[in-house]
C-alpha cells in the first residue's frame, strides 16, 4: 500500500493570542492496511501497552486500518484499527496507563506507543480526531482520583484555619 496525506483536527482546539480557538492545519500520512498480519507486524502494535487478551484477539477482528505517521517521519506514530466484530463486551484492552475497554459501541481503536484510546462509534474521523489531539499536544489529561489526606494533617488544616 501507498502513504497518502489526510488532514485531521483535533477534538480539542488550541487557543490563540486572540483567545479564540483555531484548526492548526495537521497533515499525517496513513497507510491502509486489511488483515491483521499487518497489524502484528507494525513497530507501534509490537510497542503498545495492550493486555494479553488484546494482543491476542484484536489482530483476527480487524476489518480495516491505517498506519499513520507524521510528515517527514518514516516510522509510524499510532494505529487507526476499525473492529468488525465486537466479541471484548467491556473488557480491557490497554493494560497501562489508563485503562481502556472496548464496549459494544466502540468500533475504532487508537493505538500509540504509549496509549490505547477505545473510540465510540464506527466513523474513522473520529479515531482521527484523537490522534490529532495526541499529535497536537491537545489530548486532556484524564481524570484522578485525589488521595485521601491522613487524619493528622487534616487535623493541622484545621488548626490553620483558626
Amino acid at each position: 500500500m501507498t502513504w497518502r496525506p489526510r488532514s485531521i483536527t483535533p477534538w480539542h482546539m488550541r487557543v490563540g493570542a486572540d483567545g479564540r480557538t483555531y484548526d492548526p492545519g495537521l497533515i499525517v500520512e496513513c497507510e491502509l492496511f486489511r488483515d491483521g498480519l499487518d497489524l502484528t507486524t507494525s513497530p507501534v502494535w509490537q510497542i503498545a501497552p495492550l493486555t494479553r487478551l488484546a494482543r491476542a484477539e484484536i489482530p483476527a477482528l480487524v476489518g480495516r486500518g491505517w498506519h499513520v505517521r507524521r510528515v517527514g517521519e518514516t516510522e509510524p506514530c499510532a494505529v487507526v484499527i476499525w473492529v468488525m466484530l465486537h466479541l471484548f463486551g467491556g473488557r480491557l484492552v490497554s493494560a497501562a496507563p489508563q485503562r481502556a475497554a472496548l464496549n459494544c459501541s466502540n468500533r475504532l481503536l487508537v493505538v500509540t506507543p504509549e496509549l490505547i484510546v477505545a473510540v465510540r462509534g464506527a466513523e474513522p474521523r473520529h479515531a482521527f480526531m484523537h490522534v490529532a489531539d495526541i499529535v497536537a499536544g491537545t489530548r486532556p489529561n484524564p481524570r484522578r482520583r485525589a488521595p485521601q489526606i491522613p487524619p493528622g494533617d487534616l487535623e493541622a488544616l484545621d488548626a490553620l484555619a483558626l
